[in-house]
């Protein structure tokens, strides 16, 4: 479709424009659209206007019908040489409307450029922003686990910790009076052990002098004695010489005479060195056996005053609470389980009710004091180091070391590592004070007249007669709740492991017996079980 023509008041304007001597006639819009024309038409109604005829040109070119190609190629041959349109330049207005264009154009450009830049640098940072919140959200995933594991652990071990703290209170106010007490009996005993190693001193002191002075006069009147009767020897041989002599002198007479004095003075010095040589013997004797003397009551006392000022020592602790404070101080850095139910029935087996706490003992088992005693368990008050073997024999020993804490204070603690250094775990026996138990009961030997680890071995043997019999477990051996109906796996592997120790136990005890028969053994069991230890 072609350009619409104007209505008509706006014909009669331009007309009238138009007819307006020395006016510049204005291009019409339905004119030839001519670079000359264009050039007018931007010069009259700028860029805006000629786009817009341009874009209406367009559209009619594209409205109008297709001719045929020979007319095409006939309106495309040229008629005439025909001059190109000289090119008129657009005034400035024109050059600056032209520069703020392209200037706009270059800015939407840059804006544009900068905009899909700023999209991909966004795009970036947010699929990093996604890939970062995963993995710090898989971070704090992870952490949140271990973290609540960590303060799960450390809740539990506080609450352990915590927890025993009432307990141990109450150990040191309800036994601070038997310790007060057992510190003036061990002080007493101490003054009197002084008194004791004074009296030996001045005794031994006394018998070696009363030795010296008695076998001083014996050596003298052994050798006044000799003496006299080399002199009377001598005095009566020369008499009967002499006499002879008189009555018959001869020259063999005078030989004899003078071999006789020559063997006399020889039996003399013979008899007096022999005497000189017993003084030396017997002083010697007595030198020696003085120091014997000596040193035996020196070592004494060195070892006995160094066991009673141990003594003393560990029950002045005890007052001030340094066995608490030490149980609390281990369970701080070590883990520690309370003792089982069969654990408790064996001891029950031996000892009396009432005699062992056992609500506030703790187990340690992976304790570095049983690694430094050679694998063997080791019992501080109220805390059993114990094995990865523990069986219940071994329960019941240790248990023994606590009742004695219980009645003597923690000086049993010395008093045990004494009796490993010394007399040992066996109680009757070659090489020990009693052969047997009968023999020593006879004698008038008690429980308490045992060393701490005899007597602990002695709960040990008792238990094992009542727990076997015949190398399989007695009825005595465990007194763990039934078993589940419907036990569970783990149920299952630990009730088996529970068996297979009480049989191993059992069957070492009828290959190795111990040093005692029960029957032996149970006087000295109702010694302790009355608390006399």
């Amino acid at each position: 479709m072609g350009r619409q023509t104007a209505n008509g008041p706006e014909l009669e304007r331009e007309k009238r424009a138009d007819a307006t001597p020395g006016a510049t006639p204005k291009p019409r819009l339905d004119a030839a659209l001519t670079p000359g024309a264009l050039l007018e038409l931007q010069r009259a109604a700028g860029n805006r206007a000629s786009v817009a005829l341009i874009n209406r040109e367009r559209a009619a070119v594209a409205e109008r019908p297709t001719r045929p190609a020979v007319a095409v190629e006939l309106a495309r041959t040229p008629t005439a040489e025909q001059p190109a349109p000289t090119l008129t330049p657009a005034p400035r207005q024109s050059l600056q409307r032209g520069f703020w264009s392209r200037l706009w154009s270059g800015i939407k450009h840059i804006g544009s450029a900068v905009w899909e830049g700023a999209k991909s640098v966004g795009g970036h940072i947010i699929d990093w922003v996604e890939r970062a919140s995963s993995a710090v959200l898989d971070a704090i995933k992870w952490f949140g686990v271990k973290s609540w594991k960590i303060i799960e652990f450390i809740g539990t071990r506080a609450w352990e910790v915590l927890s025993r703290l009432p307990t141990l209170a109450w150990s040191f106010i309800s036994n601070l009076p038997v310790r007060l007490w057992q510190f003036v009996i061990d002080s007493w005993d101490s003054i009197t052990r002084v008194a004791d190693w004074a009296w030996k001193a001045l005794k031994g002191a006394a018998g070696a002098a009363w030795d010296a002075v008695a076998g001083a006069f014996k050596w003298l009147g052994r050798g006044f004695a000799g003496a006299l009767e080399w002199l009377w020897y001598g005095l009566a041989g020369g008499a009967t010489w002499v006499y002879e002599f008189v009555r018959a002198p001869s020259w063999d007479k005078l030989r004899d005479a003078l071999l006789d004095s020559l063997s006399w003075l020889g039996d003399g010095i013979k008899g007096l060195a022999k005497w000189g040589w017993q003084g030396v013997v017997g002083a010697a004797r007595w030198a020696k056996d003085g120091l014997v003397a000596l040193g035996g009551w020196m070592w004494d006392t060195v070892c006995g005053g160094f066991w009673q000022g141990l003594d003393l020592i560990v029950d002045f602790l005890s007052i001030i609470g340094a066995g608490e404070g030490l149980q609390f101080l281990w369970g701080v850095f070590n883990h520690m389980r309370p003792l089982s139910a069969e654990e408790i029935c064996a001891s029950q087996v031996v000892h009396p009710p009432g005699m062992i706490p056992y609500d506030n003992i703790r187990v340690d088992d992976r304790s570095l004091l049983t690694k430094i005693n050679g694998g063997r368990a080791v019992t501080t008050m109220h805390i059993i180091h114990a094995p990865t073997d523990f069986p219940l024999d071994v329960v019941v020993h240790e248990l023994t070391h606590v009742a004695q804490y219980e009645k003597v204070g923690a000086k049993y603690l010395p008093e045990a590592g004494h009796a490993q250094a010394t007399e040992g775990y066996d109680y009757v026996g070659a090489g020990h004070k009693y052969a047997n138990l009968n023999t020593a009961r006879r004698k008038g030997a008690r429980y308490k007249d045992f060393n701490r680890e005899q007597q602990a071995q002695m709960a040990e043997d008792y238990y094992l007669w009542k727990a076997c019999a015949a190398g399989t477990p007695t009825t005595a051996s465990t007194c763990a709740a039934p078993a589940p109906v419907n036990p569970t796996p783990a149920q299952q592997a630990e009730q088996a492991k529970r068996t297979q120790t009480l049989n191993t136990m059992c069957v070492k005890t009828q290959a190795n017996p111990p040093l005692a028969t029960e029957a032996e053994l149970a006087p000295f069991i109702g010694d302790m079980r009355a608390g006399n230890f």
